[in-house]
């Protein structure tokens, strides 16, 4: 399974995957996937913005998890 992280920061990405070492998928970052978003920041709060990325990341791949972050 692929886990895709909704990040263009490399940093976050190495921390995820520090934290989930030892899980049995593969984790990606948006730069890391064929198609390639231009996700606008937009919204009122980290949690909105880590939504919309995860749901606009989402609706192109259906079959893996995608997880929005958004944290600053």
């Amino acid at each position: 399974m692929l886990l895709i992280v909704a990040t263009q920061n490399n940093s976050k990405l190495r921390e995820i995957r520090k934290i989930l070492k030892g899980i049995n998928w593969s984790i990606v970052a948006l730069a890391d996937l064929d198609k390639k978003f231009r996700i606008v920041e937009n919204r009122r709060t980290f949690l909105e913005n880590a939504k919309k990325k995860a749901n606009t990341v989402s609706r192109f791949y259906k079959q893996d998890l995608v997880l929005g972050e958004d944290s600053g």
